[in-house]
């Protein structure tokens, strides 16, 4: 059954989750939310200066750019063929970057000196597979970044994310009792903002807490297969009519000037009120088991 709902999550994650899009934004709350990840990515880069780096969940690769800025050399993982063929297409050739099955890279063990997993730990399922692996990959001495939303903010007390690619969101001390079992030293710091950014996203994060779940309509398995079968010209006249609805209710990107307003240097890490932190740092060291590196 585990294993059922691991492959499902996978195939979820592979098959609907969108890339990251670095260039424009809907709005000022998704520029909000890609500077909240830049910000992670340049504190990372200081960490990791002159270091073997891979980025596990690296996207089209955006991180792996910043973090290429320090490190001696970088190398990427993602469960995405797309977002894979997309970030070897920004990164060139000499950035190795590949498809990972959510189970095994085909990295050899002891390859790095530090690991970035930067907001993929909600979206895991099997947290052996994925801890293992990591464990594995890392060099004695090395160090692990991971970087997740925090569930305090977000989510009310025994709530289920509303983000339906997460399949957990993590409190501060729960997150620290989750990798404890797997890492000896474990230090987490908190993502603090100026005001109005901080409150950009506490209203966007409380917004989408409270709103009611949509409902979509569904059609019958069997009754989709049918109407595909007896009226097949249906299918491109639906497809045109999704693309023109969608392109109604696309919203204006948010221009460059107004980008201005807020940069990554509004945004800080601290070690305290960790409750109250836009997002979650852990920086990890002394795998606990180091038998499994394997």
């Amino acid at each position: 059954m585990a294993a059922n709902a691991h492959h499902s999550n996978l195939q979820l994650q592979v098959e609907q989750h969108p890339l990251v899009d670095d260039q424009c934004f809907p709005s000022m709350e998704a520029y909000v939310i890609h500077l909240i990840h830049l910000k992670a990515y340049e504190e990372a880069a200081r960490l990791v200066a002159g270091k073997t780096v891979l980025d596990m969940g690296c996207n089209i690769g955006y991180g792996l750019e910043v973090l290429a800025s320090t490190a001696f050399s970088v190398a990427g993982l993602d469960v995405s063929p797309r977002a894979v063929a997309a970030a070897q297409q920004r990164l060139g050739p000499t950035v190795d970057i590949r498809v990972y099955n959510g189970t095994l890279c085909s990295f050899a063990s002891r390859s790095f000196d530090a690991v970035t997993s930067f907001q993929v730990i909600e979206h895991v399922s099997d947290y052996t597979a994925y801890f293992s692996e990591i464990v594995r990959l890392i060099r004695p001495g090395g160090m692990v970044l991971f970087t997740t939303p925090n569930a305090r903010l977000r989510l009310d007390p025994g709530m289920k994310p509303w983000n339906e690619f997460h399949v957990r969101e993590f409190t501060p001390p729960e997150l620290k009792e989750l990798l404890s079992t797997w890492f000896e030293l474990v230090e987490l710091r908190g993502l603090f903002g100026k005001d109005e950014l901080y409150q950009l996203e506490c209203n966007r994060c409380a917004r989408a807490k409270n709103a009611p779940k949509p409902q979509p309509a569904r059609i019958h398995p069997t009754l989709r297969k049918t109407l595909k079968r007896v009226f097949p010209w249906l299918i491109p006249i639906r497809k045109t009519l999704r693309a023109g609805l969608k392109r109604e209710h696309d919203p204006v990107n948010v221009a460059r000037s107004e980008m201005k307003c807020f940069s990554t240097q509004d945004l800080f890490y601290r070690a305290d009120r960790l409750e109250d932190a836009l997002d979650l740092m852990a920086l990890c060291r002394k795998p606990v088991n180091l038998s499994r590196e394997g």
